[in-house]
């Protein structure tokens, strides 16, 4: 049998709720084997190893999901707002795209599914698709998966039966493999980020020269002291604005153990460009480290770094435990030095 997963389960990481993704994911598989035998691709794909020590877990995870056949997309506010979930989108669509364009015919990649009921406007990606259905009844129409899971235990059974029914004809449609180094270099599918660009690089006689976004105000209990950090022509960061950088890093879950910190400066690692920066962080406590981050971020001629500090405490912790790093961030960014 091949490696090759028949499914992916692409979800935002929550601690809240990560035995109940593990329980679908199991439960999805189960019925897999069911109805395709142990023959055919059955095998689920669940990011659980992310968590380990030592372990270059980006690489499994871009393979199996640059040639699953399947991307189950558990939509949640988290899961918007996650930029490793809109790269995992990202991937499946753009394979799907492909494949229409050498055949005619569509395959179904990604299979969306409410984990929880988004309170705010979904991206243009997620909207683009057919994302409810009745074929898996009307208690998943009226509701979520997650309470789906943790109610009428029959109900929940009808809806893993009839969604991997679907999956087991859609796979007739084959989905092609993705190359990894296409795979790897795709941006989200949800909130890609524009260039950091010098105003001079715009062209004068532009119909509609872009607008420079005006700056957010600086946190009301932060003290605002003469700039401090400079480089490359003008202030980067004032002294204050630092120290808060690296409070917020401090006190928040990933500065709690070094095994939650090494998680933390992978996923920023998948954020930047370069792919690896050089971040000495094998020593001291969660604020040296966190000095060590604010400094390399102020060392780089674009705010790439911190921009990616913020999107991997997102993507590790949520949007709102994120929230008053990408306040601090969002306002230095604006007032950015031009190269």
């Amino acid at each position: 049998m091949s490696d090759q997963p028949f499914f992916f389960t692409s979800y935002a990481i929550r601690q809240a709720d990560r035995h109940l993704v593990a329980q679908f994911h199991a439960r999805l598989q189960d019925e897999a084997q069911i109805k395709r035998g142990r023959a055919l691709p059955h095998k689920g794909f669940l990011d659980t190893e992310s968590l380990r020590l030592g372990v270059n877990w980006r690489l499994p995870l871009m393979e199996a999901l640059r040639t699953t056949r399947f991307v189950i997309a558990l939509i949640s506010d988290d899961y918007v707002e996650s930029t490793w979930c809109g790269r995992e989108w990202a991937v499946a669509t753009e394979r799907a795209r492909r494949a229409t364009v050498a055949t005619g015919v569509e395959p179904v990649a990604v299979v969306p599914l409410f984990w929880t009921r988004p309170t705010r406007p979904l991206p243009p990606a997620v909207k683009a698709l057919q994302y409810r259905t009745n074929r898996l009844g009307s208690d998943y129409a009226e509701t979520c998966l997650v309470d789906l899971i943790r109610g009428d235990p029959r109900k929940y059974h009808e809806f893993v039966v009839e969604l991997m029914g679907f999956l087991a004809e859609a796979a007739a449609v084959p989905l092609p493999a993705l190359d990894l180094a296409s795979a790897s270099a795709l941006p989200s599918a949800f909130a890609p980020l524009a260039p950091f660009l010098p105003a001079s690089t715009a062209s004068p006689t532009a119909a509609a020269a872009p607008v420079a976004p005006e700056p957010v105000a600086p946190l009301r209990d932060t003290p605002q002291p003469a700039p401090s950090v400079t480089g490359n022509g003008g202030p980067r960061m004032t002294a204050a604005e630092k120290l808060r950088f690296i409070d917020v890093l401090v006190h928040s879950a990933v500065g709690r153990t070094r095994e939650s910190w090494d998680v933390y400066v992978d996923s920023i690692r998948g954020l930047v460009l370069p792919l690896e920066f050089d971040l000495m962080t094998d020593g001291g406590s969660a604020r040296v480290r966190s000095v060590a981050l604010a400094n390399e971020a102020l060392r780089r001629p674009s705010p790439d770094l911190l921009v990616a500090s913020v999107d991997a405490l997102a993507e590790l912790e949520g949007a709102q435990a994120a929230g008053p790093l990408r306040e601090l961030v969002d306002g230095v960014v604006s007032r950015w030095p031009q190269a």
